[in-house]
């Protein structure tokens, strides 16, 4: 195992490193310090291991990278911090065999998960965080549960807990468009991505579901009744939609039955900021929803209505979710709403929510940003959504993970 220490030499792997400590983890997650995984999970492996601390001082660079903002030494700095990175988890899972401990798996799965990480940051166009994604499913997959030998100390646990976190936020706010019909996109669900409960009553979790674990188990299936409706509409035209309908309404009601905080800890310090971001998850629910059960009856202009009420009750809670500390995870959400707007005030209205936005400076940002002003120029007034952005995506060659 590479020693963390050495990493450490150059005065601008230090200048990342306090960047690292306190800027971009308390920028990754809403918790305060004593229960944010980015401090009380990554800090001390970092400390203990080079290869993962070459991995956090590559985010801390993906972090200060906005618009190539930071100064020279420092890119340089960090891009290669990230090389090393990576090239020190291949040469380590070319060394895997039938004998690689569960610990050592664990290891590699908490070094990856950063990569990751570091590609959402960066809002790379290519779909590059995908492939991530899924090596890391194979890596998750082998860590061994929590009553083996294997995870039965503290440090161990809380890894686990974060890795696990991490790899199930990121698959499922990458639900933006209908699940399974961008095979670039395609990441399989396994059973413990469906039911959130063991994340959720682990020690230490809650550093990425942070405004409620209840709304984000809904949005997979959302995604995939957009698909289910997309299919019957090319290959069953006229047939009847009444499964469809009962998905729906029953979806519908979930998530108007989520009640704060959502299945997760209260924030005991930003409780308005937390019920609020909440609230903008649930309203982004809403709308997919309604766009997809509208996509079915086109003719149902008091859908349209209904749509419209929530996207400008969006509009409301995503001005203030992102000048609160919960903007670090409100970009779903904005790209649900964003990809429904069909006024052109309200459009003009959600860039001056993230023109206003200064704490929110991620390099991923003008990528989205850019996408929606192809989806309204592409949709002209008319309602596109999620399946809309889909097509958009599609066409330009647009391929990240918008969480």
């Amino acid at each position: 195992m590479l020693e963390a220490k050495p990493v450490l030499q150059s005065p601008a792997s230090w200048r990342l490193f306090e960047n690292y400590i306190f800027s971009t983890s308390r920028m990754m997650s809403t918790q305060a310090a004593d229960r944010n995984g980015f401090i009380t999970t990554l800090l001390p492996a970092a400390k203990r291991d080079g290869l993962t601390m070459h991995a956090i001082l590559a985010l801390s660079g993906a972090q200060l990278n906005y618009q190539n903002e930071a100064a020279v030494d420092i890119r340089q700095c960090a891009a290669r911090h990230y090389r090393l990175a990576l090239r020190g988890l291949r040469d380590a899972v070319g060394n895997v065999s039938a004998e690689t401990t569960g610990a050592e798996w664990l290891r590699l799965s908490l070094i990856l998960t950063v990569l990751c990480l570091i590609e959402v940051l960066s809002g790379q166009p290519d779909g590059s965080i995908f492939i991530h994604l899924r090596a890391l499913r194979h890596f998750v997959l082998k860590i061994p549960p929590p009553n083996s030998s294997d995870q039965d100390d503290p440090q161990s646990q809380s890894q686990r807990v974060f890795v696990l976190e991490a790899y199930a936020y990121y698959i499922i706010t990458s639900n933006i468009v209908p699940y399974g019909l961008m095979s670039e996109r395609y990441i399989p669900y396994d059973s413990f991505m469906t039911d959130l409960g063991h994340i959720q009553e682990a020690e230490g979790s809650g550093t990425f579901f942070c405004c409620g674990y209840t709304l984000f188990e809904l949005i997979a299936p959302t995604a995939s009744l957009a698909a289910r409706v997309l299919e019957q509409q090319e290959q069953s035209p006229g047939h009847s939609t009444t499964g469809l309908v009962a998905t729906y309404s029953s979806l519908v009601n979930r998530v108007l039955l989520a009640q704060y905080p959502f299945g997760g800890h209260i924030d005991a310090v930003n409780a308005d900021a937390q019920r609020q971001a909440g609230e903008l998850y649930r309203t982004a629910l809403l709308i997919w929803l309604k766009v997809t059960i509208w996509e079915l009856h086109p003719k149902e202009t008091s859908l349209l209505a209904q749509i419209q009420k929530h996207v400008d009750n969006a509009l409301m809670l995503l001005k203030s979710v992102l000048a609160s500390p919960y903007g670090t995870i409100a970009m779903w959400a904005l790209v649900v709403v964003g990809s429904s707007l069909t006024r052109p005030s309200d459009i003009d209205r959600l860039h001056d929510i993230l023109s206003g936005a200064t704490k929110w400076r991620l390099t991923v940002v003008p990528t989205v940003i850019r996408l929606l002003d192809w989806l309204h120029a592409d949709s002209e007034g008319r309602m596109a959504g999620p399946s809309g952005l889909m097509r958009v995506m599609q066409e330009h060659g647009i391929n990240l993970c918008m969480a």
